[in-house]
């Protein structure tokens, strides 16, 4: 399964230190600059990687908290129903909501976990319970709800029907 990585360039080491500790228990990890494609805008494959993305990992530090890139991100994450744990680097709870207090409504309900100075390998196992508590488990398809197929209209019946022989 695809977990989303939202980090700004200067947390770089950061993401790809989860990267590896995620990829470690067998998930795919997604973060901008390992997977993103010369072509197709960034823009785009941002928004492919959360709808196909089990959880966002979003590492809030004071570089980030001036992201619009992350927040936009957020708002996508949140309006796809995609689940967000805030891991903090350099940045208490409280600080990045005094900045940032808009993040309140998609992040409010998501408990943070901060990197110790022991660095993100101490925090990996509780980052993978975590997700899967969310219900993300390594090689699972996101939950998504599909909407029903609507019912088939008189004229799409009658062309199918239409290549038919007797």
């Amino acid at each position: 399964m695809s977990i989303f990585i939202s980090h700004v360039e200067e947390n770089r080491g950061t993401a790809e230190e989860i990267a590896r500790g995620l990829q470690e228990q067998g998930y795919e990890a997604w973060s901008y600059e390992t997977d993103t494609l010369p072509g197709p805008t960034y823009l785009s494959q941002v928004v492919d990687a959360i709808e196909s993305a089990s959880a966002m990992i979003l590492i809030i530090s004071p570089e980030s908290l001036g992201s619009h890139q992350v927040a936009r991100e957020i708002d996508v994450a949140h309006e796809m129903d995609r689940p967000i744990i805030p891991v903090l680097k350099d940045i208490t709870h409280e600080k990045y909501i005094q900045r940032r207090p808009e993040w309140r409504l998609a992040l409010g309900a998501y408990t943070s976990i901060a990197i110790p100075s022991e660095g993100v390998a101490a925090i990996m196992p509780r980052i993978v319970r975590g997700l899967e508590a969310l219900g993300s488990a390594p090689g699972e398809a996101p939950r998504v709800a599909v909407p029903p197929t609507p019912p088939a209209t008189r004229f799409q019946r009658a062309r199918a029907g239409a290549g038919r022989r007797p």
